[in-house]
């Protein structure tokens, strides 16, 4: 007779933990097959943050750390389909968008206008057009139609510069000023991400503008860190936002706890990386599991709070 393995229950006081419900989340970008960017990176993230991940597939790419060898983007018709399902069929807390086609922003919009979504929406504005190759303007009435429709857009400074039209900064000071202009031209909250500048030589600035906050814009600094393995990081971070705002966590709580959790999952890699390439790689989006101090685990950091300074800085 075959053995029985029985399986238990869980404990009665892990039934009465269980939540009321769990917000969710809908990303629609591109898959990253590599697994550290993209809709792959997006699901991580949502999930660590304690919420419920939705799709919708922008494009498929084949691509690792190294380069994106080839784009195939969403036909139009499958991209309505899907958005108009989970709008109809499912609760959207928030949504984040990432790398997008003209195809996927029109869709976009119009299911946000069909389904009256008036929840928060995130734009990491990666665009790129049907060949794969990037968008030349971003000026387009669809793109700043769904830029302005933002509760945050989180441009690198490159993407802001192209924004703009505008020189690369040169001092944390011109940072601030670019952000400002861009929150500006948008009419929304602007998280423009420092990581591409080396002032500080010591340091990452990221500088958050919200029209709505009457103290002004904020600056993150938080510890260069040593370690090449930052691939995907803009994704995360963009996604961690829009988990946190699902959460109904304030926008510059919600962006504080966002940076502190793309740190953690730079500075607490794996010794060896998943990727052989010595040059990039994916961040550790599960480093909370590995921890077991309740100062970084996910139940703790919805508890936590941006600290009051201007200069908050996220703590190691």
């Amino acid at each position: 007779m075959p053995e029985t393995v029985q399986i238990p229950d869980p404990a009665p006081q892990h039934l009465r933990a269980r939540p009321r419900s769990q917000p969710a989340v809908l990303t629609v970008a591109g898959s990253d097959s590599s697994g550290g960017a993209g809709i792959e990176a997006d699901i991580k993230t949502i999930t660590m943050h304690g919420c419920y991940a939705m799709t919708c597939i922008a494009a498929l790419t084949a691509q690792t750390p190294r380069a994106v060898a080839a784009v195939q983007p969403t036909p139009a018709p499958l991209l309505a389909a899907a958005l108009r399902g989970l709008f109809r069929d499912m609760a959207v807390d928030a949504v984040k968008t990432g790398m997008l086609t003209p195809a996927a922003v029109d869709c976009l919009l119009a299911a946000l206008r069909d389904h009256s979504f008036a929840g928060p929406l995130v734009v990491d504005p990666v665009m790129v057009a049907s060949s794969g190759s990037p968008l030349a303007d971003l000026s387009s009435p669809a793109a700043r139609a769904l830029l302005r429709r933002a509760a945050l857009v989180t441009p690198n400074v490159p993407e802001a510069c192209r924004l703009l039209a505008a020189a690369p900064p040169a001092s944390p000071d011109d940072l601030v000023a670019l952000a400002q202009a861009l929150s500006c031209e948008l009419r929304t909250a602007v998280l423009l991400k420092g990581g591409h500048c080396n002032y500080p030589p010591d340091a990452v600035l990221d500088v958050l503008v919200d029209p709505a906050d009457p103290t002004g814009p904020v600056t993150f600094r938080a510890r260069r860190l040593p370690s090449p393995h930052t691939h995907g990081t803009g994704c995360t971070l963009a996604a961690a936002i829009a988990a946190n705002l699902a959460r109904a966590i304030p926008l510059r709580d919600a962006v504080y706890r966002a940076i502190v959790f793309v740190h953690y999952a730079i500075a607490l890699q794996p010794e060896r990386s998943v990727c052989a390439l010595p040059e990039n790689g994916p961040v550790h989006h599960a480093y909370a599991l590995n921890l077991s101090s309740p100062a970084t685990t996910p139940e703790s950091s919805r508890k936590a709070t941006c600290p009051d300074s201007a200069t908050p800085t996220p703590p190691l």
